[in-house]
């Protein structure tokens, strides 16, 4: 079994996501004691499974509730700077990320900052979960990478009868362009699902959610942008792509 220690630049750039370093006039709204502590909390990266060109990586910390993984592939996007309001299409994201049954907004301060309520559906007897996020958007001027970053924030004032309330999830949605049309993609979470989830269960979403949510986005990543989505006017497109 492959395995793979996080590296500095890994940790840094995780750590970018958490302190949430977006675009300009986006405050930063993220704990970074949170994302410092479930970091340090998470050990060895394993690769659990290499499947139709998507590499999931896991990885725990003994005596630790968190859990983590990350799917990593490869696609075909035709319009990069359509991703943006691609992700702001709520309901067609539920839609491709796996065991995620809703998402709505709740508070939105700038494009690139906005708070929404995420709610999962997950298999009897399990209680459903459901969390608070703060969602950041960010492009390296440098490489032209987007990547979406979030990190979950206290609202007590959100309550969902029936739903448990995770104690913690942190993560982000990377795009690297590539040669044109090509885009690198990473797909990483960090979690304290709460309460009692049976091991074959956890084994089964640390595998299952970022191999087949990287598999729906990579079906639904190139169809047409309904007209209400419009571009983000501060996204661009990297030289070489149309």
């Amino acid at each position: 079994m492959e395995r793979v220690r996080l590296s500095a630049a890994a940790v840094l750039c995780a750590l970018v996501c958490v302190l949430g370093m977006g675009a300009p006039g986006a405050p930063a709204r993220a704990s970074a004691l949170n994302g410092a502590n479930a970091l340090a909390e998470v050990g060895d990266w394993s690769l659990i499974t290499d499947r139709e060109g998507i590499r999931v990586f896991a990885a725990s910390s003994d005596g630790s509730r968190l859990r983590a993984f990350r799917g990593e592939t490869q696609m075909r996007i035709d319009d990069f700077r359509g991703i943006a309001p691609r992700l702001d299409n709520y309901e067609a994201v539920a839609g491709w990320m796996h065991m995620v049954s809703a998402i709505t907004e709740l508070d939105r301060r700038h494009d690139h900052d906005r708070d929404l309520h995420l709610t999962t559906y997950l298999p009897w007897p399990v209680r459903n979960r459901d969390v608070v996020l703060n969602i950041g958007l960010h492009q390296d001027p440098s490489d032209y990478t987007l990547t979406l970053h979030y990190d979950d924030i206290h609202r007590p004032d959100v309550v969902l009868p029936g739903y448990m309330r995770m104690p913690q999830m942190l993560g982000k949605l990377r795009f690297t362009p590539l040669e044109a049309p090509d885009v690198a993609v990473t797909f990483e979470v960090i979690a304290d699902p709460g309460g009692a989830i049976p091991v074959w269960l956890a084994n089964m979403l640390v595998r299952d959610i970022p191999y087949f949510s990287l598999y729906r986005l990579s079906r639904m990543i190139n169809q047409p942008l309904p007209e209400d989505r419009p571009y983000h006017p501060d996204i661009k497109v990297p030289p070489g792509w149309p």
